[in-house]
């Protein structure tokens, strides 16, 4: 129902956009100008932002139905997409956090890039998450898939190169600031968690072609996992303070309180206790 309600909403905007320009063919058009009108009037209030939400939700399902084609993963029933979910969730949370609806048309069509680019490292872990433990069951089920390990390993390659890809791209055109480092922050955590991944997966390959068993394989996997552990952590700890000083100089608000807050327990302190027993 909002997805409906903001693809009629668009549509109908589209139309009366394109009609001034018709009736007004004397004067230059100025693309980017429309394009801005266009996407900012669709973000322009809490319903919109709710329609924009479920529109979201369903290209995010799109990308997750692709992973699992790829991956020959069990399709998800509808509705049940983790990835779709967050997506949702994510930009919703964003949206209220920054006010994007408050905003003037300019400034709303920037937040709203730049939530897209969060929301989209975001998904790259949600793949991880999917990924990870196809890689480790191809590795120690010995699988004689040739296709099925290039898809899986094809698709790490892929998962690090795109948020290497991303960063190198924001860091050419955009000044430093705060949501870069962000965004920064999280390709890099994605990075690492990819180069974990092929690394267990490289270690499990490496037993399997040997003849006599690996004694020292559980030792590597255990080193291997905490120095992973270890970078996750300094990331979190790295993003917490970066949240903490927008909360406090640069823009507050109950809602970015509480998400720090939750970060720091679940992120941070959860995962402190974990590594703290396992250790």
């Amino acid at each position: 129902l909002l997805r409906a309600f903001w693809v009629t909403r668009f549509v109908t905007r589209v139309q009366t956009t394109f009609a001034a320009v018709v009736l007004a063919p004397g004067d230059e058009v100025d693309a980017r100008a429309l394009v801005t009108d266009l996407l900012g009037s669709g973000c322009d209030s809490t319903l919109a932002v709710l329609g924009m939400s479920a529109l979201t939700a369903t290209v995010a399902n799109l990308f997750g139905d692709c992973v699992q084609y790829v991956l020959q993963l069990p399709q998800a029933a509808p509705g049940e997409s983790a990835i779709g979910s967050v997506a949702a969730i994510l930009f919703f949370t964003l949206s209220l956090q920054t006010g994007l609806s408050g905003m003037a048309p300019v400034h709303r069509i920037l937040r709203l890039l730049r939530n897209y680019c969060l929301i989209f490292t975001a998904m790259l872990h949600v793949t991880h998450s999917q990924l990870n433990p196809v890689l480790e069951s191809l590795a120690v089920g010995q699988s004689n898939s040739f296709g099925k390990h290039m898809r899986a390993v094809g698709m790490c390659v892929a998962l690090f190169l795109v948020p290497a890809v991303l960063t190198t791209t924001l860091w050419h055109y955009l000044a430093a600031s705060t949501w870069l480092l962000s965004v920064t922050a999280f390709c890099v955590d994605i990075m690492i968690k990819v180069l974990i991944s092929m690394l267990i997966y490289t270690l499990f390959m490496i037993d399997s072609a040997n003849i006599e068993t690996w004694e020292n394989l559980d030792d590597y996997i255990y080193f291997v996992r905490a120095f992973g552990g270890v970078c996750e952590f300094i990331i979190g700890l790295f993003l917490l303070a970066n949240g903490a000083w927008i909360l406090s100089f640069e823009a507050g608000g109950t809602i970015r309180a509480v998400m720090i807050g939750l970060h720091g327990y679940f992120n941070i302190w959860v995962q402190a206790k974990h590594g703290w027993t396992v250790f």
